[in-house]
């Protein structure tokens, strides 16, 4: 059990730059619109490596100094890029105005970046959750576990009942046949990491809000609940994986897929 989640958490901090957090709202028109911001911490921003020199650092060949502050659009982030080569395809383009993004600089040090799409289509929603990966830091290292922590943006929405894929976020141990029992023996990579980002609140949360009340929701997940009578959340939280670990215990609900209808 503790090999499992000392793997899971170690790349629920790296995907997720410590902290990853969604706030998505549907109407009943079969639009969406969602916010999404992805921040490092303190010891993760220092580890953090710039491309180019210390001078100059960049973040995916942008001068950090030169990346938007404000909400941009990506469409107007490559006109002052001059990529020309981001403007070839028209379905591109139209994504990309749609798209808005913004980077949190201090010091001139990356610490992290938020995306946003207002009344986008279900098919807007997917790319736009493609986009979130295109721009990860760990896109390049690792595209498969990048893709897991926007899993559950890639929804189905017609207007009344919203389809969420949470996937095998939490394999349950009593499901994977490399799961050794190891609670009683000392394991010090578990412990350093665990002491490592006791305080950093590392965690991966999506907020999804609707125009209209709730009516029923069908699945059920340990990390997934009803807010309100207009919101649902689904979170992963890095000190309650350890927990869990260190208490020996199992998911008791884990669905991998959850429907939440609407009035």
């Amino acid at each position: 059990m503790r090999h499992l989640i000392l793997a899971l958490t170690c790349s629920l901090v790296w995907l997720t730059s410590c902290h990853m957090e969604a706030t998505t709202k549907f109407y009943a028109d079969r639009t969406g619109s969602a916010e999404v911001y992805i921040s490092l911490d303190d010891h993760l921003a220092s580890q953090m490596k710039n491309e180019g020199d210390s001078e100059a650092p960049t973040y995916n060949g942008t001068k950090v100094k030169d990346l938007p502050r404000d909400w941009t659009s990506l469409y107007d982030m490559a006109l002052a890029q001059n990529d020309s080569a981001a403007l070839l395809d028209k379905d591109t383009v139209e994504l990309m105005k749609l798209i808005q993004v913004k980077f949190d600089i201090r010091n001139e040090k990356f610490r992290g970046y938020g995306f946003r799409i207002d009344r986008a289509s279900e098919k807007e929603f997917i790319d736009f959750a493609k986009t979130i990966e295109s721009f990860h830091p760990a896109a390049s290292v690792d595209k498969e576990k990048t893709e897991m922590s926007t899993q559950a943006l890639k929804v189905s929405w017609d207007g009344q009942k919203l389809i969420i894929p949470l996937g095998s976020q939490l394999d349950d141990p009593q499901d994977n046949e490399n799961t050794k029992k190891v609670n009683d023996e000392p394991d010090p990579a578990y412990d350093m990491i665990k002491t490592m980002f006791e305080d950093a609140n590392c965690s991966i949360t999506y907020r999804y809000a609707f125009e209209n009340k709730i009516k029923k929701i069908k699945g059920e997940h340990d990390f997934f609940r009803k807010v309100d009578d207009h919101t649902v959340e689904f979170k992963l939280d890095f000190m309650q994986l350890m927990e869990m670990s260190e208490k020996g215990q199992t998911l008791k609900k884990k669905d991998e897929v959850v429907t939440v209808f609407v009035k």
